[in-house]
């Protein structure tokens, strides 16, 4: 299983079993605790719906949970990714576009923006994304005194650089691409795929 996949399995594993307790949407809808239970049911069940490819039915409850007001950021993120694995890329987007506002969602909102706009060809907003989303990592690094240089392996924003390496390639900026995987592998230079990638690129068989 890929980071992705493993960062995205602890996401919605932690949004089904404690989404909308009341201290998390205090203030931000009138639910009674009736109401909530069955808001964090519809949440539960919109989780186990996208984890068996029922991304369409997972849509349907989470766009009934968020027209109560019951929503926050993760939700919109969740939500987001549940249109981008249905196909529907375009519905993504707004919701995608909503969690980004939270800089504490920004990467993973402008990570899955990146992907929405790319599947639709869109791939200047696509890098945009990216280029907001380690915009955003090295903000948070210098905030919690974290050297920026790469010394450090830092397996998320090498993926960052893998995924905008792949905008580049299908823009033809086969050098722009080259010059993300070497960050990508210097980031996560224990990584066989990256590793594998580069040499693909370089001897021009990508």
């Amino acid at each position: 299983m890929s980071l992705i996949k493993l960062a995205r399995f602890a996401f919605t594993t932690a949004l089904g079993s404690c989404a909308l307790a009341p201290q998390v949407v205090a203030g931000q809808c009138n639910a009674s605790q009736h109401e909530l239970s069955q808001l964090r049911e519809k949440l539960s069940t919109a989780v186990m719906l996208e984890s068996k490819g029922q991304f369409d039915g997972a849509a349907r409850l989470l766009e009934a949970v968020r027209a109560t007001g019951c929503w926050d950021t993760q939700h919109a993120i969740f939500l987001g990714e549940v249109y981008i694995s249905a196909g529907r890329y375009a519905e993504a987007l707004p919701h995608l576009e909503e969690a980004r506002t939270d800089e504490f969602a920004d990467i993973r909102a402008m990570r899955q923006l990146a992907e929405a706009h790319f599947r639709l060809g869109n791939h200047q907003q696509a890098i945009q994304a990216l280029d907001s989303a380690i915009e955003a990592m090295e903000k948070q690094q210098q905030m919690m005194q974290i050297p920026s240089d790469g010394l450090i392996a830092d397996p998320t924003r090498a993926e960052l650089y893998a995924q905008r390496s792949d905008i580049q390639l299908a823009q033809g900026k086969r050098e722009a691409a080259i010059e993300d995987l070497r960050k990508a592998t210097k980031f996560d230079p224990f990584n066989p795929v990256l590793k594998q990638r580069l040499t693909q690129v370089l001897n021009g068989s990508h």
